[in-house]
């Protein structure tokens, strides 16, 4: 899968793999890495809804660095929900593993 606009103000942006179609970079344990970039204002984005943006099969995403976490100096306004859905709340980045 190629980048996508989301809306006005998010990218997001399935890794790739050289050689190959564009898609979700997956390893061989089947595991996928996602960047959202949120350039606008805040953003509720459900991750299943759109292929894109929806976890490999048999995996569910989980957070590994928004940069608007309180560890990088941000205000905490950043995070994946247990319902599935990626919120910021002001412009920046979430990095998914599933």
């Amino acid at each position: 899968m190629a980048s996508k606009i989301l809306d006005a103000g998010t990218l997001s942006l399935p890794w790739t793999t050289a050689g190959e179609r564009p898609r979700k970079r997956a390893a061989a344990d089947g595991s996928a890495i996602l960047l959202i970039v949120n350039l606008g204002e805040a953003l509720d984005l459900r991750l299943d809804e759109r292929p894109e943006t929806r976890a490999p099969e048999g995996r569910a995403w989980s957070l590994v660095l928004g940069t608007e976490a309180g560890e990088y100096g941000g205000e905490d306004t950043c995070r994946l929900t247990a319902a599935g859905a990626a919120e910021l709340r002001s412009a920046g980045a979430l990095v998914l593993r599933a």
